[in-house]
């Protein structure tokens, strides 16, 4: 079984996040850029008004085209935010079971679905956990970790905004190079009064940068047993310049990683910041 995970940035509106969108502006792209992923089971981070303008029968008719007939969606319900946003799961298979957890104070999904393979069920948790503060993320994914059944193999997937301990690239682009630039660019920004925007922005990559290094999310799902399926911990974002691999799919020790890929195409591009990922995964 293939699964995918993508953040499809702000619903796919383009990085507008707009409470009463009707129709985000990159929907269709969307659409068949996720049909190219061959997987049978999606996972999508940043799903904003997802929950609103289509809920789980609408979403599912407008994937069903493209091949997934199942779909389940929510929005976080996170009050930190500014505007609301989502996670949601597609499925060509059917879903045996689907759930709305509370990770503290935000939503995520979890579905099982039964593997074509082994005849075996596979439970697959969304989660799109805090873009800044690590020890909240940390949180986060632990009460997620608290409500699944153990028991079956397990995936957890999505935008995790944070890094694996050993994503060496991310140390030496992320900790040196990068933050040069960015330092740079702040430096531009405080001689131009026009460019204080600009300074803001470059304030709050620093930061997120500084806090995704710090891998507490990661880690807390490793030391229960979940092994990420990018061996290689290849960046998925910006896409303008990829360094940065906030996005995940991790495995418990039921399952096995055949084929792991970071899609690159532009398709992906034209939809969103971030380039979606996915694993093949037998049970073991």
């Amino acid at each position: 079984m293939r699964i995918a995970a993508w953040n499809v940035d702000t619903g796919a509106n383009g990085g507008e996040a707009d409470p009463m969108l009707r129709q985000p502006a990159k929907m269709e792209a969307a659409k068949k850029a996720i049909a190219t992923l061959g997987a049978e089971v999606v996972i999508l981070s940043d799903t904003s008004q997802w929950a609103r303008i289509y809920g789980n029968r609408g979403l599912a008719e407008e994937m069903r085209p493209h091949g997934y007939n199942h779909a389940v969606c929510t929005d976080l319900e996170d009050e930190s935010l500014k505007v609301d946003t989502g996670v949601a799961i597609l499925s060509q298979l059917a879903i045996n079971q689907s759930t709305i957890v509370r990770m503290e104070d935000r939503n995520g999904l979890v579905v099982t679905v039964t593997d074509p393979s082994s005849g075996k069920d596979i439970q697959a948790a969304a989660a799109y956990l805090h873009h800044e503060q690590a020890a909240r993320r940390a949180r986060q994914v632990a009460a997620l970790e608290g409500q699944l059944d153990l028991t079956i193999p397990t995936v957890i997937a999505g935008d995790l905004n944070d890094v694996h301990p050993r994503h060496q690239e991310v140390r030496r682009l992320g900790g040196g190079a990068t933050r040069f630039a960015l330092r740079r660019m702040a430096g531009l920004a405080r001689l131009n009064g026009s460019a204080r925007p600009m300074l803001h922005q470059v304030g709050a990559i620093m930061t997120a940068i500084n806090s995704m290094e710090e891998s507490r999310a990661l880690s807390h799902l490793m030391s229960k047993g979940f092994q990420d399926a990018d061996v290689r911990h290849q960046p998925t974002a910006p896409t303008v310049f990829p360094f940065l691999q906030p996005d995940h799919i991790l495995h418990s020790a039921g399952l096995r990683v055949v084929d792991f890929k970071v899609h690159r195409d532009r398709i992906f591009k034209a939809v969103s910041d971030h380039y979606p990922i996915s694993a093949k995964l037998e049970v073991v």
